[in-house]
């Protein structure tokens, strides 16, 4: 069993793309799933990703933030 952390959801006009943070009771692990939903109930769409779901790691995540920091704030961040 996993506890919800935090959704996101991004809507377009074939339903919603959701993303779903949670936390492994056990572990204590967090994971976030990425789906495809019909948007229409927050609760059973967050189900849904949870059990269908994508897993977006870690690194997909770091990846995107890179494509989306400007160059100058990555020379600087790294001491260039």
């Amino acid at each position: 069993m996993s506890k919800v952390i935090d959704t996101m959801f991004f809507t377009n006009v074939d339903g919603c793309i959701g993303i779903v943070v949670v936390e492994e009771d056990v572990t204590g692990d967090r994971k976030a799933y990425i789906g495809s939903v019909d948007g229409t109930n927050e609760k059973a769409n967050t189900g849904a990703i949870m059990a269908w779901g994508n897993k977006l790691s870690l690194d997909a995540v770091q990846k995107i933030e890179r494509l989306l920091t400007k160059k100058e704030a990555i020379d600087k961040a790294e001491g260039g």
